[in-house]
């Protein structure tokens, strides 16, 4: 009987041994087909993450491109707005809230006569000719009630040698702006050009009298 049982207990041994190896080799493979996979997986997200990078160091240098460029930009900007401002003939001049001066530009000294780098005196009553003033706290007073809105403004300043400029211009509430935060004033000094205007008139009159007095003549005969 032994050895009748052996094969078949071999035979079912072998048969084990096989199905073992077969069971080993399938796990083997799909583990090995797993971990490629994840393999696949991983390089795909490394590509992912490379070109991601790329295109955020691109846009990084597209982005500091146009810091460098804007950044020209303002500088030249900025240059040009101080000249405009400074080699003008027009006084610009900023005060706060209770007239304390902010900002005045270098034309107001040479058109006062002043050097360029000489401390301005404070504008005030002592510089404001005596018969302007009520009108210079009428017209303050029209512009603080009227933020944003530009105020026609004239008046007489004091020179250094001491005779008056006349100044024509506007004041504009902009305290209430935060880029700001004054009143401005922008003036031109017109002294010259109204002497000129008042000198033409005062031409064309005596010259309409004398005609008129030559034609009344030229009648009587």
């Amino acid at each position: 009987l032994t050895e009748k049982l052996n094969p078949v207990i071999n035979n079912g041994h072998e048969k084990s041994a096989v199905n073992g190896s077969e069971l080993q080799a399938r796990e083997n493979a799909e583990q090995a087909s797993a971990n490629n996979a994840v393999r696949e997986e991983l390089a795909f997200e490394k590509t992912k993450n490379e070109k991601q990078a790329a295109e955020i160091s691109n846009m990084n240098s597209l982005l500091d491109q146009k810091i460098e460029e804007r950044t020209a930009m303002l500088g030249k900007s900025e240059r040009l707005f101080k000249s405009l401002v400074e080699y003008n003939d027009t006084i610009i001049n900023l005060v706060d809230e209770n007239l304390l001066q902010i900002y005045r530009n270098p034309a107001a000294n040479r058109i006062f006569g002043f050097e360029v780098n000489h401390p301005l005196p404070e504008p005030g009553a002592s510089r404001i000719h005596p018969d302007d003033i009520a009108h210079v706290k009428d017209s303050m007073e029209e512009m603080k009630k009227s933020p944003g809105k530009s105020i026609a403004f004239k008046y007489r300043e004091k020179h250094k040698n001491g005779h008056y400029l006349l100044l024509e211009g506007t004041l504009t509430n902009l305290l209430g702006d935060p880029n700001v935060g004054a009143i401005v004033s922008s003036m031109r000094d017109v002294t010259e050009r109204v002497a000129a205007e008042a000198a033409l008139k005062r031409s064309e009159l005596c010259f309409r009298e004398l005609f008129e007095s030559a034609a009344d003549a030229l009648f009587v005969i």
